[in-house]
């Protein structure tokens, strides 16, 4: 008896579960045999069709300027000024002089270049190298109008004593 055993395959333990499977695979399929032919590469979509992704900081070439909000720029613990490079571009404001206008930055060959306006306020924080681009030109002076908020304005030496 145990010679009997031994000489069954066991290939034909794991036949009719592999026959099966494949019945299932042929009978359940969603498409036809010949569909891979028509599905081999898709049309491309003409670009007038297809929406454009908003433009960042990261994506303004030299020379090339934009709008950011204010909350994407920040002020470094040591007074540095800096700009995310995440930031989306906006549209040229309609009051480029209201309080919730977007800042007028440039791309310059090492740097950003920022305009910014009187009694605004920028939050202080510790800044993470490659998230933010450095802001090398600022339009108006850091000491005439704006804000740090937690941070006092720097003191000129022998002004004032």
């Amino acid at each position: 008896m145990s010679s009997q055993a031994g000489t069954l395959s066991w290939w034909l333990i794991t036949l009719p579960g592999t026959t099966t499977a494949l019945l299932l695979l042929i009978l359940l399929r969603k498409r036809r045999w010949r569909d891979f032919v028509l599905l081999r590469k898709a049309a491309t979509m003409p670009p007038e069709h297809v929406e454009l992704t908003a433009r960042e900081v990261r994506d303004l070439r030299e020379g090339d300027s934009g709008w950011v909000s204010r909350s994407s720029v920040v002020i470094s613990k040591k007074h540095r000024v800096f700009v995310s490079w995440t930031a989306t571009l906006q549209e040229a404001p309609a009051k480029p002089n209201s309080d919730f206008a977007p800042l007028r930055i440039v791309r310059l060959k090492r740097g950003l270049s920022l305009a910014v306006r009187p009694g605004i306020e920028f939050r202080v924080t510790s800044v993470l190298w490659g998230e933010y681009a450095p802001v090398i030109e600022i339009s108006q002076s850091v000491r005439e109008g704006v804000r740090m908020r937690g941070v006092e304005p720097p003191r000129l030496l022998g002004a004032g004593t």
